[in-house]
């Protein structure tokens, strides 16, 4: 009996050491294999719930064309009221002009053509002589009109000397002549000049009025 006591007392303990083994292998084991399974799982729905935040492609592209055409509508709106406010003021002015007194309205008149005559950019004096060093440069006469006038068109002409550019200038070359966006050019091209050499021309009296010059006659003079 007391050996069948010894052999019972071993072979309750394998037993009962077996079964904590398994008792603590099981579930780090489990664990494991849950630790392994859960992660693509999480990341399916964590997938899933952020395309559901996301709108559609086409979403987005409808959004972005109701931006653009409230953003044209907003801009045509400004402008339309930028262009009934100019017509407004234009009405304004033209309804001041009809007060203003003659001498008034010609000054206005006088200011809607500008003329000029240069030489590398530089105009001529009261006296109408320039001396120049260069052998060679272009002397310009400009005709422009105002790109803005209050004035009506039959007022606004009056400015403008009687006849073309090119019948008031008067010399013995012939011009390039170029006229763009109400204004016209005249170019006399001159080279090889020798020092000491004069070049005139002559001028009409409105067009002497408008260059602000004391003589008809122009001269260039070419220094020695």
């Amino acid at each position: 009996m007391k050996g069948l006591n010894i052999i019972f007392k071993i072979t309750s303990f394998t037993l009962l050491a077996g079964v904590l083994f398994l008792t603590g292998c099981s579930p780090s084991d489990t664990e494991k294999q849950t630790q392994e399974v859960t992660p693509p799982k999480q990341q399916e729905q964590s997938q899933k719930l952020d395309s559901e935040k996301q709108p559609a492609k086409g979403e987005l592209k409808i959004t972005d064309a109701q931006k653009v055409q409230a953003y044209v509508d907003e801009q045509n709106r400004k402008m339309e009221a930028m262009s009934q406010e100019v017509d407004y003021y234009k009405q304004y002015a033209k309804d001041m002009i009809l007060i203003l007194p003659s001498d008034k309205v010609q000054e206005l008149i006088n200011k809607e053509y500008h003329y000029a005559v240069t030489i590398n950019n530089i105009q001529f004096p009261q006296s109408g002589v320039l001396e120049i060093r260069e052998t060679a440069f272009d002397i310009v006469f400009t005709e422009e009109r105002v790109k803005f006038s209050v004035l009506p068109e039959s007022e606004s002409v009056k400015g403008k000397i009687p006849t073309d550019l090119e019948d008031a200038v008067s010399t013995s070359a012939s011009p390039q002549t170029k006229d763009e966006d109400g204004k016209t050019i005249l170019t006399y091209s001159y080279k090889d000049l020798k020092p000491g050499e004069r070049i005139s021309f002559k001028i009409s009296d409105e067009l002497k009025k408008k260059l602000s010059v004391n003589t008809n006659d122009l001269v260039v003079k070419v220094l020695k």
